[in-house]
């Protein structure tokens, strides 16, 4: 099965899956629950789970995803003009809403090459917030080749080349 989502603004969404049950609740209301693996990819993410569900109105589309796996890149913005980052991650639950946030529940994500990272993060909650350039994450701990080093209740963090204010990464320059 292969289903697609138009967007005028950004490339189209396409979801594949062996089997996909359609239920219209209403002439602008429709849920589709994918109860095999499927893959969900648009312009700038693919995503392969499980199982999940697509909610959609006339207006938004919420995806909600079990046993995930990700690969999203942050998407280029004309105020910060260096190269879009990519992140790698896997999530129990993975929801994406109409708003482009991602909500995922006990978590791992890294920028890293996903089969021998070389840090990556592990979390109960992190919520990408697409339009803000920023994630946040609660009992996270940081772990540098598979060992545990650093764990924080809470933390908020840039998903793009920016700078926040708090924590900064250490830079060496020599002339």
């Amino acid at each position: 099965v292969k289903l697609f989502q138009p967007d005028d603004v950004q490339a189209s969404r396409i979801t594949k899956t062996d089997k996909a049950i359609i239920q219209n609740d209403n002439d602008d209301n429709k849920t589709i629950t994918l109860p095999y693996p499927l893959s969900i990819e648009d312009f700038n993410s693919l995503t392969k789970a499980k199982s999940g569900t697509i909610h959609t109105t006339a207006k938004k589309t919420t995806s909600t995803l079990h046993q995930a796996k990700f690969r999203f890149k942050n998407s280029p913005d004309k105020t910060n003009p260096s190269p879009p980052i990519t992140y790698w991650g896997t999530a129990k639950t993975y929801i994406k809403r109409a708003n482009g946030n991602i909500e995922l529940t006990d978590a791992t994500c890294s920028t890293c090459n996903p089969t021998h990272p070389s840090w990556s993060l592990h979390a109960k909650k992190i919520i990408i917030h697409h339009q803000k350039k920023y994630a946040e994450a609660s009992n996270m701990t940081l772990y540098f080749h598979h060992i545990p080093v650093f764990y924080l209740p809470y933390i908020i963090f840039p998903t793009d080349t920016s700078r926040h204010s708090g924590l900064l990464s250490p830079s060496i320059t020599y002339s």
